[in-house]
């Protein structure tokens, strides 16, 4: 089975049309709300994705009344995810992180999300694929073993063929 992390960067494009949207937007499209649940993603998005969303109307490229949309729908859905908590087992494990793998405090809070989820999924022959068009974030995960998928630089054939389960 196919397990699918999705970290801010990726949960963005959902929600504010760039690059890579149409793929995002395919893969919560066929996977949202499947039993298992088979997307993924920290508790840590949350707050991040609506930064940078609140950014983004900051400089006029979001209105107001649209965020707040917006923000309904992120709830929404986010709540049909499988949202990994951060405790403080979590958050300490996150610190050796930061210095090998050279990774801000977000995103080693993710990698030790990610490595949970690897973890679990091996328990049932599964894999964690990270959806994510963070370039540290991407490579660390390569590195780590753990397959990828930057929503930016795939086909939406391929993205398609990738999820079909």
């Amino acid at each position: 089975m196919k397990f699918f992390y999705i970290d801010s960067c990726a949960l963005v494009k959902r929600y504010h049309k760039e690059k890579g949207t149409d793929q995002i937007d395919i893969l919560f499209d066929t996977l949202i709300g499947k039993k298992p649940k088979c997307l993924i993603t920290s508790i840590v998005s949350i707050p991040e994705t609506i930064a940078t969303l609140n950014r983004k109307k900051n400089e006029g490229k979001i209105g107001s009344l649209q965020l707040k949309e917006i923000l309904a729908n992120l709830f929404h859905e986010v709540d049909m995810l499988d949202t990994i908590t951060v405790d403080e087992e979590r958050i300490l494990g996150s610190i050796p992180l930061i210095t090998k793998h050279n990774l801000n405090s977000v995103d080693a809070l993710h990698f030790s999300a990610i490595k949970e989820a690897g973890a679990i999924a091996k328990y049932i022959e599964g894999i964690v694929i990270i959806v994510t068009s963070d370039k540290r974030l991407l490579k660390v995960s390569e590195n780590e073993g753990f397959k990828t998928l930057n929503p930016e630089e795939v086909d939406l054939i391929t993205i398609k063929r990738l999820i079909e389960i």
